[in-house]
């Protein structure tokens, strides 16, 4: 910003008395004499380019940061909360006060010797100063409150001893909320801001609020302070209003901060006449306040996509022709364009409407929202400078015209359109002459047609970021009635903070109507049909709004993908038309294209025997680059080889070119990734290769190898396949991590089975690094275990990991009834969703049919004579449905008469807590497989015998029943990383793991594999590592527990209701729970990491406390955001899980020893894991354990069952609750899965459904598509 002309660059919010003044656990201080040398190397860094440097100095009184407090009560004038729901501050004293002054003098005489040219006293915003001059906060009756002049005596104090300490001659800026008005000679500056904490929307300027709205806040102070230099600021944008505010005396400085990150270069563009290339501040406030203060993620910008480097792409052109068509003007298509012009990209756009902008443009129609429109005339204005850009308005681009151009590179940014699911009348109404219902695209399409409002009754339909704007446009223009109906359980979940507060408080002001959980049934012509707890009441309207959000639209990506392939060409698809989302994702993905159009243009200018260069897309394994090389009859041995991009790809492709011969391989890595090519790949083979590293610059990590003279080009998941998420979300995975289509056993395009053969095939493969994802006990507030690890796995790809996702199926039962789904969610899925749901590969019904079989084999055994002596009363053996249905639980069987069977009781059980499923899931091949399920306790015959599946004699055919099921399932995630999906026993009655084979077969393909346990790490996880791991003899070498702060809020007593509501005692509370956990994962000698999964409403302050909660036991704790951010979200976990792998050994031990007898490997569990200080045993209990030593089972290994929400067995018990005790009912022999099952409290083994089961939720279209399964 100095480069960029701005004559005073301020540091904000500098601390003076740690701990007790700062709000923030990344604030800067100057409180210590040790900072001066590090802000004096920044002074002159700002120096050299021209600006003067001021810092404003604060202390946060009861807006101090708690955990930082460590238990102390922080100050303030009174004891009022700064904000609500903020810890209740106490008085500070007067000798406190003076001590205070002397900190802000010492402050600011450091300052002085750090080289600022000014100091800044913050005053204002709710902090300390500002909370004494304000009566809301300050109700004192000293000399320190009551009057005017009494509230301004603290912050007169500090002015006269700051400039006691600097001297007469040094600049002092007071900054202060405009109605806190105080004489104060000593004052060279009065910065002029406004607003308090809960009026935050003011403070950091809302979207609507014109341009320098503060100007007559420092005019009236001009006026009074005519001798003073007065600031102001506030949406500060247009170079007009600007001069408007300086020339008319309104104030003598501006400033600016958002302003200056959209358009660092704004005082030198408007010095030298280039106004049409500001690029503007729309105050959408996502990127930086959101970023910043909502979600405490780095700043970004929707705007300024290249924040942090600043036009350096620039300096990288294009040497060579290069061509690329944009199919799309919106605002990532004109990005695209532009930053591919700017490149040297030879570009054509296509737009077939007769104007730029796109949904952005038609959203900027809103009166509000109008700021929008500044960005995308900076983007056209952009373009038109571009003589090798070309624009085509009113033509919509056709495979005939891209044929035509030969391009190299191919952008579909085609946006998004309303999503419109099949309500009932819906479609009718739309479509009615004479309607009364809209869609969002109806309104921004003509706006003119919606110009009525007096007496006017509306509803809006979709309570987020569309429907709010629908809300605001008619709340403020008088309509009689504005009501919003939305299905979930809060307004404005995809808004940012700043826009959200704006929203809420149209909302109260306006009176509109709210009805939150409420499902939309059907729309009739003059009233809306919806249901709220269980009850349907029609809401009727004048206008009707249906505003559920947009959906992606790409109808030409098939084609252009078939040219693409047979064309060399490279196809992006990017912004809305990938996924619909904020414009902000759009231009930094349109941006970050330059990189692999630079690329291209260099594949452009090698050549081989044939003339031409060779650019191979979508490869990113060592062996797939190999093959490609030699079907272009190139041969990599005994050659010397140049590689550019040593991340993802790059680094498998080193490793199978050295395994392949390779004479010297040299290594240009990509700087701004900060890749190296390190150790790891030349460990992997016996002869080394020499290794020669490069930096250079090239983002995102496309690799190129040259061998001899000739240049293949080949792009990385973090590249290219990155931004092609659309392309690739619907082709296999398989050739990524190794397989062919010989490997595999398709099941339609996008499942599949991975055969025996290939498994045996693999076995000679080394294995990769198993990462085990578990979790806090779960809570209704959710933790989202499986959409972390999906999203673990993906970010783990994209940081150039080869990676590999080891997953359960769902169970029909719980997705039909409470849980829905169970294949992640957001942006971190895996693919087909609705069949791996649903029937999938159709190994739950093969279970179920065996273990269905084997019931039924057992009743005509006893019916044709019981040759074995078998005693009905004593069968043990229940039959299965993969539903809950509490009605079979307990059942009669045999009724009828004497052809009918025998009588006798008999039970449902869910699949999966059938012990076939634990068998298929622990079982490591056919063989195995067959003597597991001969193992199988069926019953015990009169004398008391156990009977087996052996003594039937059925095993054989048990087996062939479910020889298609063991094999493992491959599918994929929304990023194109591989998935096996198979297995699933529940982990509060079952050992809740995956498959061995699946793991297994994993573990031979990737280099890292993800797999996750069932419910908490007391249930799933302590089953993986004491009775899976043995029998996959391989440890995880890292596990990564997965934690929510609304669960860990609800472990501290806060009921669901509240828990959007900021709470850091109850976090802390219920931090027990997550310790808990943690220490029983290090107690195998395992290495952990913490992974925060983010929800929209987590404050910064409650991260940081998690954090800081974290870091103070040493344990790696890292924020995500995979839902809504996908692989990038993941990305700060996944190198974190990797650089704890790399730096820590696991030393894996078990907590019991297998020879250790029943009784005691229960407590061991109970006292240990669960942290209780003793086991009762039932009398039926008793009399098993002596039973079950009687044949020897006592040695095998324990598999509790036990209630999932608390680490007792009484799942009221939330936390860390201690001093319990557990009851052990019941022990059922497993002995052909090699555990005995001890049930405990009411844990059951065939739930019931909930009051309102998903599946009413659930329904079909006409077309077959699935509705409401999620």
């Amino acid at each position: 910003r100095a480069k960029g002309g701005t004559g005073l660059i301020t540091l904000e919010n500098v601390c003076i008395d740690y701990p007790m003044g700062t709000n923030g656990a990344r604030q800067l201080r100057m409180d210590n004499d040790q900072y001066i040398s590090g802000l004096w190397n920044f002074n002159e860094k700002m120096h050299a380019y021209g600006a003067c440097t001021s810092v404003q100095i604060n202390h946060a009184g009861a807006s101090a940061y708690g955990l930082r407090l460590e238990g102390a009560q922080p100050v303030s004038a009174s004891n009022i909360p700064s904000k609500k729901g903020n810890p209740i501050p106490r008085p500070v004293t007067e000798d406190e006060i003076y001590q205070i002054v002397e900190r802000y003098a010492d402050g600011a005489l450091r300052a002085q010797r750090a080289g600022f040219d000014c100091v800044e006293i913050h005053a204002g915003h709710s902090y300390l100063l500002s909370q004494f001059l304000s009566p809301l906060y300050n109700k004192r009756t000293d000399k320190f409150g009551g009057s005017p002049e009494n509230r301004a005596r603290f912050t007169k104090l500090v002015v006269e001893a700051i400039r006691k300490a600097v001297g007469p001659f040094f600049p002092i800026s007071l900054r202060f909320s405009a109605d806190e008005l105080l004489e104060g000679e000593e004052v060279d500056i009065l910065n002029v801001s406004a607003a308090l904490n809960d009026s935050l929307q003011y403070q950091i300027d809302k979207m609507n609020l014109a341009d320098g709205w503060r100007a007559y806040m420092s005019k009236a102070v001009k006026e009074r302070f005519p001798d003073k230099v007065t600031v102001t600021s506030g949406n500060i944008r247009s170079p007009k209003r600007a001069a408007e505010i300086l020339e008319s005396g309104d104030a003598d400085l501006l400033a600016m901060g958002r302003g200056l990150i959209a358009e660092p270069n704004w005082v030198n563009k408007v010095a030298n006449g280039q106004e049409n290339l500001l690029r503007k501040c729309i105050s959408c406030n996502i990127g930086c306040a959101d970023h910043r203060i909502a979600k405490a993620r780095p700043i970004r910008c929707t705007v300024n996509p290249d924040l942090h480097y600043e036009d350096e792409y620039k300096m990288k052109p294009v040497l060579h022709p290069t061509k690329m068509v944009v199919i799309g003007g919106g605002t990532t298509g004109l990005e695209a364009a532009a930053t591919a012009a700017e490149v040297g990209i030879s570009v054509e756009l296509f737009e077939q409407k007769d104007y730029l902008g796109g949904l952005g443009h038609e959203i900027a129609r809103f009166p509000d929202k109008k700021r929008i429109d500044d960005f995308i005339t900076y983007e056209i204005n952009r373009c038109k400078e571009l003589d090798n850009l070309s624009i085509h308005l009113n033509q919509a681009a056709t495979l005939a015209d891209i044929k035509a151009i030969g391009p190299d590179i191919i952008v579909n940014a085609t946006g998004a359109k309303p999503l419109l699911p099949p309500i009932n009348g819906l479609k009718e109404q739309l479509e009615n002459p004479q309607r009364k219902i809209f869609s969002i695209f109806d309104i921004l399409g003509d706006m003119s047609k919606f110009q009525e409002f007096e007496g006017k009754e509306v509803v809006v339909i979709g309570g987020g970021a569309v429907g709010l704007d629908v809300v605001e446009y008619y709340a403020e223009r008088g309509a009689k009635k504005v009501s919003i109906v939305e299905m979930q359980g809060e307004l404005g979940k995809d808004l940012d903070l700043i826009t959200k507060l704006a929203m809420m408080e149209i909302v109260k002001n306006y009176g509109v109507e709210v009805h939150l959980e409420t499902k939309l049934m059907e729309v009739k012509e003059n009233c809306f049909l919806v249901e709220k707890d269980g009850e349907q009441l029609e809401v009727p309207f004048d206008l009707g709004f249906v505003c559920l959000g947009m959906r992606a639209e790409a109808p030409m990506i098939r084609e252009l993908d078939n040219y693409a392939r047979e064309n060399g060409a490279i196809l992006l698809n990017m912004g809305d038309s990938k996924v619909a989302r904020r414009i902000m994702e759009g231009t930094r993905e349109a941006h970050e294209l330059s990189p692999a159009a630079k690329l291209v243009g260099a594949v452009n200018t090698v050549t081989n025997k044939d003339g031409k260069g060779h650019l191979v897309g979508y490869i990113t394994d060592g062996t797939g680059a190999m093959r490609a090389l030699k079907e272009e009859g190139v041969e990599v041995k005994d050659k010397i080889v140049t590689m550019t991009g040593a991340g993802g790809a790059g680094t498998a492709i080193a490793i199978q070119a050295a395994l392949d011969g390779v004479k010297e391989l040299h290594s240009k890595a990509a700087e701004k990734e900060g890749i190296e090519l390190e150790a790891a790949p030349v460990t992997k083979f016996k002869s080394k290769p020499k290794m020669h590293i490069e930096a250079m610059w090239l983002f995102p990590t496309p690799t190129v190898l040259i061998v001899g003279s000739v240049l293949v080009g080949f792009f990385a998941a973090g590249g290219v396949m990155q931004l092609g998420l659309t392309v690739m979300g619907e082709m296999f995975p398989a050739e990524s991590i190794g397989l062919t289509e010989d490997d595999l056993e398709l099941f339609g395009k996008y499942k599949a089975k991975v055969n025996f053969s290939t498994m045996q095939k693999l076995t000679n493969n080394e294995e990769g690094k198993l990462i085990l994802v578990t979790s806090i006990n779960p809570t209704p507030a959710g933790e989202g275990k499986s959409t972390v690890t999906i999203g673990l796995g993906d970010a783990l790809n994209r940081i150039g990991k080869k990676t590999v996702i080891a997953l359960r199926e769902p169970s029909l039962g719980p997705v039909m009834g409470i849980k829905g789904g169970a294949t992640g969610g957001g942006y971190a899925q895996v693919l087909p969703m609705e069949d791996i749901n649903l029937h999938f590969t159709g190994d739950m019904h093969a279970i179920t049919t065996t273990n269905n079989a084997l019931s039924a084999l057992l009743d005509n055994h006893i019916q044709q004579g019981n040759e074995l002596g078998i005693d009905a009363r004593r069968i043990i053996w229940k039959r299965v449905v993969d539903l809950n249905d509490r009605e079979l639980r307990q059942i009669v069987v045999g009724l009828g008469g004497p052809i009918q069977g025998v009588p006798r009781e008999d039970g449902f059980d869910i699949t999966v807590a059938s012990e076939i499923m634990a068998i298929l899931c622990l079982a490591s091949d056919l063989e195995d497989l067959k003597f597991r399920l001969g193992n199988i306790v069926v019953a015990y015959t009169f004398e008391r015998e156990p009977i087996t599946v052996s003594d039937l004699g059925v095993e054989g055919a048990l087996t062939l029943l479910l020889k298609e099921a063991i094999k493992p399932n491959l599918v994929q995630t929304i990023y194109g990383t591989a998935a096996f999906v198979h297995g699933g026993p529940f982990a509060n009655i079952a050992h809740g793991c995956n498959s061995i084979l699946a793991t297994k077969t994993a573990l031979k393909l990737g280099d890292f594999v993800v797999t996750e346990a069932g419910f908490g790490a007391d249930l799933g996880g302590e089953k993986f590592l004491d009775i899976k791991v043995p029998n996959l003899k391989k440890a995880p070498d890292a596990v990564v527990i997965v934690a929510t702060i609304r669960a860990l809020k609800m472990h501290g007593g806060i009921d669901k209701a509240e828990l959007n509501i900021e709470d850091i005692s109850a976090l802390v509370k219920g931090f027990a729970n997550l310790q808990k956990h943690i220490e029983n994962m290090k107690s195998y000698g395992l290495p952990v990491v913490v992974a925060i999964n983010e929800f929209v409403n987590d404050t910064p302050a409650e991260i940081t406390a998690l954090r800081d909660l974290c870091e103070a036991i040493q344990v790696p704790v890292e924020l995500t955001s995979v839902w809504e951010k996908g692989a990038e979200g993941g990305e700060a976990l996944a190198k974190r899980v990797t650089q704890v792998i790399e730096g820590q050994s696991a030393n894996f031990r078990t907590i019991y020893q297998v020879g250790m007898d029943l009784e005691e490997k229960i407590k061991t569990i109970v006292t240990k894991i669960y942290g209780g200080k003793d086991v009762v045993f039932s009398k039926k209990a008793k009399t098993q354990l002596a039973t079950f030593e009687k044949y020897g089972w006592d040695r095998l290994p324990v598999c509790m069952a036990k209630t999932q929400y608390s680490l007792s067995d009484d799942p009221q018990q939330l936390g860390r609750p201690d001093d319990f005790t557990v009851t052990i009912r019941e022990l059922v022999p497993k002995i052909g899965a090699g555990f005995i099952v001890a049930l405990t409290g009411d844990v059951m083994t065939m739930p019931g459904l909930p009051k309102k089961p998903a599946a009413l939720n659930m329904d079909v279209d006409k077309d077959g598509n699935a509705i409401g399964l999620f």
